[in-house]
């Protein structure tokens, strides 16, 4: 009986539970996730008996159709926030002839931050959250590259960033056929995979800064100012870590008894640990805060 209640209970119209959604799930799940913080949320909620057991499945046909009415039926739509955001990010594309689309991608990323911590307001409370989301990371991001006197090696990265957010939002609206939703739905299911990818680039862009200013066809400041953020990037990015580590990994499986290779091996491990070493031995500063 409670397993029935739970099927029957109509999650689209809950107040209680599309606060819960909207305020404490992030980054947003996929179809198989939803379905069991739907189940943790109905039992400690609505009724305390129930078992979160997998759901019942007696049509297949209906049970194909189910991600595709799980995210239109029992998730609210995106705020107004949420379609600005995706609005600037699909902006942002043909703004790149006027020069324009890192200036775009900021405003997106500021928009997230506002549906997801309302407006900016100057106290501890507000920021300590804010820290360390993702928006802000990316607008930290695109914000070197506005100012840094450098290529255009900042496209990858910020375009992998900003598929962390557009599929959900694409899912969540009404404005988009269903073709269309269910290409937003792959790029969804593979959130965390896109965001180690973007973490990979960052760090590849990084050594690539430190090739152009060898060449001369960036300015020195450039690579000295990106490896600055990405120490910061590193204590407060679980992708980022994964990425560094990674690097070291195979370096060491793949370069060192290489002849000739393994010096210069040596000097870019060096290189990792000194970008690692801040977290390990954290400096006490002036402007620590946090």
């Amino acid at each position: 009986m409670a397993a029935r209640g739970f099927e029957n209970f109509d999650f689209s119209k809950s107040q209680e539970w599309l606060n819960y959604y909207e305020n404490n799930v992030y980054p947003k799940p996929d179809y198989a996730r939803l379905q069991k913080l739907k189940q943790k949320w109905y039992k400690e909620h609505i009724d305390k008996n129930y078992n979160p057991n997998p759901i019942p499945q007696t049509n297949p046909r209906q049970n194909e159709e189910r991600p595709r009415q799980a995210y239109g039926n029992s998730l609210p739509p995106p705020s107004s926030m949420q379609i600005l955001q995706a609005l600037l990010f699909f902006l942002s594309v043909p703004a790149m002839f006027f020069g324009k689309t890192l200036h775009l991608i900021i405003c997106g990323h500021l928009a997230g931050i506002i549906h997801y911590h309302n407006m900016p307001k100057m106290n501890l409370e507000y920021w300590r959250p804010v820290i360390s989301d993702d928006n802000l990371h990316s607008i930290a991001f695109a914000l070197l590259f506005l100012v840094l006197p450098t290529n255009a090696l900042w496209i990858v990265p910020v375009y992998l960033g900003t598929l962390v957010y557009v599929p959900d939002i694409i899912i969540r609206s009404s404005y988009f056929p269903q073709k269309i939703k269910d290409l937003a739905n792959r790029f969804e299911t593979k959130k965390l995979a896109i965001l180690q990818s973007r973490a990979d680039c960052e760090a590849w862009v990084g050594f690539g800064l430190i090739i152009l200013t060898i060449l001369g066809y960036s300015h020195w400041i450039s690579p000295v100012i990106y490896w600055q953020y990405t120490r910061m990037r590193y204590m407060l990015n679980h992708f980022t870590k994964i990425t560094f580590a990674n690097i070291r990994v195979k370096g060491d499986q793949t370069l060192t008894n290489k002849p000739g290779i393994g010096m210069a091996w040596e000097k870019v491990k060096y290189f990792c640990n000194w970008l690692c070493a801040v977290e390990a031995n954290p400096q006490p500063s002036s402007c620590q805060i946090f």
